[in-house]
This record gives C-alpha cells, sequence and structure tokens, in this order.
C-alpha cells in the first residue's frame, strides 16, 4: 500500500508548482483566478446585480456593465426584452411600435422648419425665412405653428402673411389680413391664424406684409410643423 499523506502534518502552503493555489485563505465569495506560478488572486465578493468584468489589465472584478463600451456589449436588446430590436435610427426618425418587430418606422415629428430673427416690420418686400438644416430631404411637412416674438416697438398698423413665392405667390401659409397689434411689447408672443398646409418638399417661405409698421420695427418669426421623414 502506497504511503497516504496527512495533511494534518502541513505547514504552510502548497505552491501552484506542486498543484496547490498558493493562498492561505481566500475572500469569502470572491472567484479565483489565475496567476500564472504566482498564488492563485480572488476577487472581492460582488454585491446583487453586479457582473464579473475584466479591468484594463484584464483582472476581474465585480461591477457594473459599462454600456457605453463597445467590448461590453454585442448585438441590439429586442423588444421582447425591453429593448427596441435596432442598432440606429436615420435622421428625423423616431421609434413606432411595430408588434414583436423593430421599432423602425418613421413617426411625425415636431420641429423648428424655419426662422428669421429680424424681420423688418416697416417693408413690404418679400423678406425670406432661413429654412432649417435639420429636415430630412423627402420629408412631407404639416405646417402649423407660426409664431412672432420679440417686437422693437408696438405693432399696432403691420398687417400681412406668410407664402412659399415672392409677390405673396404661391400657397398662402398666413393670411394677407394677419395684424399683429398684440404685440405691444417685445415680452408678448403671438400665434398667426393658419389652417395648417401639408408641403411634400420643404418650401421658401416668405414674410410679406400689405401694410408696414410707418416707423422702424422688427420681430421675430418662426414656423414649426409636424415632420414625417420619408422611409
Amino acid at each position: 500500500m502506497p504511503n497516504k499523506l496527512d495533511v494534518s502534518e502541513l505547514t504552510g502552503t502548497v505552491p501552484v508548482a506542486n498543484g496547490g493555489t498558493g493562498a492561505a485563505n481566500l475572500a469569502v465569495n470572491g472567484v479565483v483566478f489565475g496567476n500564472t506560478t504566482a498564488a492563485v488572486g480572488v476577487t472581492a465578493a460582488g454585491t446583487q446585480y453586479q457582473v464579473l468584468t475584466a479591468g484594463a489589465t484584464g483582472i476581474p472584478a465585480y461591477g457594473a456593465v459599462a454600456l457605453d463600451q463597445a467590448d461590453a456589449t454585442s448585438g441590439s436588446l429586442p423588444i421582447g426584452s425591453g429593448g427596441t430590436g435596432v442598432t440606429a435610427f436615420g435622421a428625423g426618425k423616431g421609434v413606432l411600435g411595430n408588434a414583436a418587430g423593430t421599432g423602425t418606422a418613421a413617426i411625425p415629428v415636431m420641429q423648428l422648419v424655419a426662422y428669421k430673427v429680424g424681420v423688418n416690420m416697416n417693408s413690404t418686400a418679400d423678406q425670406l425665412l432661413t429654412m432649417s438644416a435639420t429636415v430630412p430631404t423627402g420629408s412631407r411637412i404639416l405646417l402649423d405653428t407660426f409664431t412672432v416674438i420679440n417686437a422693437s416697438t408696438s405693432l399696432t398698423t403691420a398687417v400681412g402673411g406668410l407664402y412659399t413665392a415672392v409677390s405673396k405667390g404661391g400657397v398662402t401659409l398666413v393670411p394677407a389680413s394677419q395684424a399683429y397689434s398684440t404685440l405691444t411689447t417685445s415680452a408678448k408672443t403671438l400665434a398667426l391664424t393658419t389652417d395648417g398646409r401639408w408641403l411634400t418638399a420643404l418650401p421658401a417661405i416668405y414674410v410679406s406684409l400689405t401694410i408696414a409698421q410707418g416707423v422702424a420695427a422688427t420681430a421675430d418669426f418662426y414656423v414649426f410643423g409636424t415632420v414625417i421623414p420619408a422611409s
């Protein structure tokens, strides 16, 4: 019969080279990891819901998942698990429920379509608004909110509308009879009268007054719309 080792007579620790761990004690609930021929390492115990992750040098430790790191995640979270099922959205698109599929369909988005700061309210000339660069090409647009603010003086006389072409041509977005007399101070805001207009492309928009204020005056015009990006 071979001799049997009485482990009670051992002193010290059994090194890794002899099949041991080289460690005299291990942290409660820690995870052991290799360390070449040196004594094994052991992590501290994790807390509830933490996961074992690798540090910058590869040493494992418990912690939260770094979702902003590409090496920490892969694929996309499906709808069945509370995600969207996609990895990117096109410009101007949002999430639309699609049963168990992916939320990829375009949805209407309210956004700024055009604006002009400092419209001359003492001129009947056509004044072109700046078109928003954030409206995707090919979108359908419902122009439904026209707002004027920041009048430099009380606009007691100015009257006029907004159009999609010069000389009050094209589509009338706001009628020629629109008055601005409620803008008595720069703090006042006026929502212009409109019935809403569906357009199939981002238009040019002009302010064209029928009656000028009669004295130097300016105001800021903003046009908002519901935008449905092209699929």
